[in-house]
C-alpha cells in the first residue's frame, strides 16, 4: 500500500465518522450525552461543519479515482466514497439552510427534501460504513 493511499483511507474513514456524528447528533442526542456535547459543539462552530462538509466530499471523490493496492478499482471503496459525497453535501446543505436568509428556491427545497430530511439516516449510514471500512479494510464495496 503506498503511503498517499493509506493516508486517504484513514481520512475517509475519520471523515465518514466524524461528518456522521455531526449529521446524526440530533438524533442520537436523547440517547448519550456525548452527541448532547457534539450537536451543541458542531452548531457552535460553522466554520468547523462547512470545513468538514468540504473536505469530506472531497476526500469521498478521490476515493473514487484512487485505488489502494490490492483493492478493487473502483468498487473497493464504492460506498465509503458514496458515504464521504452524500455526507459532504448534506453538511453542505445544513450549514448553507442556517447561515443563509433566502432558503426558498425549488432546487433548494427538492435538496432539503432529498437530503436534509434524512440527514440522520445519511449520518449513522456514514458511521456504519465508517466503521466497516476501518474493521474490514479489504471487504468488496468497503
Amino acid at each position: 500500500m503506498r503511503v498517499g493511499m493509506l493516508q486517504l483511507y484513514f481520512l475517509s474513514i475519520v471523515l465518514n465518522i466524524t461528518s456522521g456524528c455531526a449529521l446524526a447528533s440530533d438524533y442520537l442526542a436523547d440517547r448519550s450525552t456525548v452527541f448532547t456535547n457534539m450537536r451543541d459543539f458542531f452548531k457552535a462552530s460553522h466554520v468547523l461543519k462547512i470545513t468538514l462538509a468540504v473536505l469530506t466530499f472531497i476526500v469521498g471523490f478521490f476515493k473514487f479515482i484512487s485505488v489502494t493496492k490490492g483493492d478493487t478499482p473502483v468498487v473497493g471503496d464504492f460506498f465509503p466514497a458514496i458515504c464521504g459525497l452524500i455526507g459532504g453535501t448534506t453538511l453542505f446543505l445544513d450549514y448553507y439552510r442556517e447561515s443563509s436568509t433566502s432558503f426558498n428556491s425549488q432546487f433548494v427545497e427538492t435538496l432539503n427534501r432529498v437530503f436534509l430530511d434524512h440527514k440522520s439516516i445519511v449520518g449513522i449510514g456514514s458511521i456504519i460504513i465508517g466503521l466497516l471500512h476501518f474493521i474490514f479494510p479489504q471487504a468488496i464495496f468497503l
